[in-house]
């Protein structure tokens, strides 16, 4: 079974003019103009400031609106963001609900013991070795 991963790309920007502003650690960062700006997606999507203690943890229930009103809306960015944002985003999502429901409607997902899962990169896993049952529902 192959089991797709989402691959976000984000492309860089250059500053349009100098800019100074003050970092997180309280230190103030220079921006030169014509620099190349580039958001580090993997260090926003594992951040436990933004996520909480388990940011590193799969999920979902951080993306209902209940659980996700006060948190910044640049803390998650598949699609990238702003007037550059992709354009197939709306389509995308609701085809993988579309896929996701008609998968559960039919089917039954069981893991076993034996899968064993392994860290790629920060933002995504990869499985070493994926054993599941899949037993369609009556």
């Amino acid at each position: 079974m192959v089991v797709p991963f989402l691959i976000t790309v984000v492309p860089a920007r250059r500053a349009i003019e100098p800019t100074t502003f003050q970092q997180s650690n309280g230190s103030l960062l220079h921006i030169e103009r014509g620099t190349c700006i580039l958001p580090n997606i993997p260090a926003i999507t594992q951040d436990e400031k933004i996520w909480g203690k388990d940011a590193t943890e799969f999920n979902p229930d951080r993306f209902l609106p209940e659980n996700s009103e006060s948190r910044h809306p640049m803390a998650f960015l598949p699609f990238g963001a702003g007037l550059r944002i992709c354009p197939g985003r709306n389509l995308a999502i609701y085809e993988i609900k579309a896929t996701i429901t008609r998968l559960l409607l039919e089917y039954k997902f069981e893991f076993c013991n034996e899968t064993k899962t392994k860290q790629i990169t920060k933002a995504t896993l990869g499985f070493e070795q994926l054993k599941m049952k899949v037993v369609p529902r009556k």
